[in-house]
């Protein structure tokens, strides 16, 4: 009787048809993108998202 062996598959993270880069992580973020992303955290925690919006239950899925 044959036992399964695990293969020896390469370990990169699949999403549809997207391979990501681990090798871009260590990327500079520029200037722009960062107070962008800074701005879009202060706007959230002032205005968060209601409750009923982050619970709803999406029809397309």
């Amino acid at each position: 009787m044959k036992t399964l062996q695990p293969k020896d598959v390469k370990k990169v993270p699949k999403y549809g048809a997207i391979i990501i880069d681990k090798s871009l992580n260590d990327l500079p973020i520029p200037a722009a993108a960062q107070r962008k992303n800074d701005e879009a955290r202060a706007f959230l925690e002032k205005h968060p998202i209601p409750e009923h919006i982050l619970n709803r239950v999406r029809s397309d899925k």
